[in-house]
């Protein structure tokens, strides 16, 4: 679960794209590809809670940018 605290930005989740703000909670099921990308000048702040305990080793870098949805 990641909430956004501060700033807003573009999310990823699986084949979906939508615009996030202070406030926002998104829900990440174990294995979905996610990812973020900042819109505009203030730095995005997230609070997140993981389940199973968050394992480095899972991190796998994607090479590409969030695009807003067409």
């Amino acid at each position: 679960m990641l909430y956004l605290i501060q700033g807003e930005g573009l999310f990823r989740l699986g084949d979906a794209v939508f615009a996030i703000h202070p406030g926002s909670v998104v829900r990440v099921d174990p294995g979905q590809v996610h990812t973020f990308s900042v819109g505009g000048a203030a730095p995005a702040v997230f609070f997140v809670v993981t389940t199973p305990r968050w394992d480095e080793t899972d991190r796998v870098m994607l090479d590409h940018e969030v695009s807003p949805p067409k």
